[in-house]
């Protein structure tokens, strides 16, 4: 009996439903999501916590296992193994953090009073109250990358071995679809009815479903765009994605001018002329 463990967005859902559809579950040209809809659509059970997980073991479940501060993850997944024979353990690198935090605030993670997921940068920040996006903005920019940091734990999970568990970079589902579900079916004995080509097939369904694959190196771009004096233009960036580039540049030694900065620029010639060196 195995189980999912991830922290949001790191594509727990999807992967479990990959992996009965490699053992013939669902017909072949089935795929969980649409361009409105996540892999989240599927009969796959998710245990709010991981005590809950304990209880009524389930296999090919998943569970994010940090869900308050006091979370340890690796206390965690010891838990975890007390019961499950083998854990599926899915995590971002930190140059996917952006694209892996993204799927959590914009996919997954606000919602409007009709659960319909929010796009909008606007709406996404839109229960802090009263509060410009520019407050807002330069908030997420000292506070979001921490945060996902400690819940995704990085730093514990590439020192943590365990035979009984597989660890897993979000960052292998992209760039080696294929190669990624033959070894995690490897690694939990199933018996694989999809052909190489169907499973190539799924994971063009895949990426082309996925909008941020690729956020952190289009942020990297335009900060250093910024910073060399490079034009370039600003497009259709959330409100995270901003954050993020204040976050790098101050990384870099430089603050924006960003008091009522509520529009974003629509250039990095536009931006450079409102960044300053503190030293």
């Amino acid at each position: 009996m195995h189980i999912i463990v991830y922290n949001a967005g790191s594509y727990g859902s999807f992967t479990g439903w990959t992996l009965e559809w490699l053992q013939g579950k669902y017909p072949v040209n089935h795929r969980p999501f649409t361009a409105r809809h996540t892999s989240h659509n599927n009969d796959l059970i998710q245990f709010e916590t991981v005590d809950e997980a304990l209880i009524s073991p389930i296999s090919n479940s998943h569970v994010h296992p940090v869900r308050t501060e006091s979370d340890d993850i690796i206390v965690q997944i010891k838990k975890v193994l007390s019961v499950y024979d083998k854990i599926v353990l899915l995590y971002p690198e930190p140059d996917d953090y952006l694209w892996n935090a993204s799927n959590k605030f914009y996919k997954i993670g606000f919602y409007t009073k009709n659960q319909n997921i929010v796009q909008t940068r606007e709406n996404a920040m839109s229960h802090w109250s009263g509060d410009d996006i520019w407050e807002q903005r330069e908030w997420l920019s000292l506070w979001w990358y921490n945060q996902h940091n400690s819940e995704g734990g990085y730093e514990q999970i590439v020192n943590y071995n365990n035979d009984r568990v597989f660890k897993f970079p979000i960052n292998q589902i992209r760039d080696n679809f294929v190669t990624s579900f033959q070894s995690i079916a490897k690694f939990l004995d199933l018996d694989v009815v999809r052909s190489v080509e169907e499973i190539e097939v799924l994971g063009k369904d895949w990426l082309n479903n996925e909008p941020y694959l690729y956020k952190d190196r289009l942020i990297k771009e335009l900060v250093y765009a910024t910073i060399n004096n490079i034009d370039k233009e600003i497009n259709d960036l959330s409100l995270l994605d901003e954050a993020e580039m204040q976050r790098l540049l101050r990384l870099e030694g430089y603050e924006i001018k960003c008091y009522g900065l509520n529009e974003w620029p629509k250039t990095t010639t536009q931006l450079r002329e409102l960044i300053y060196n503190e030293t």
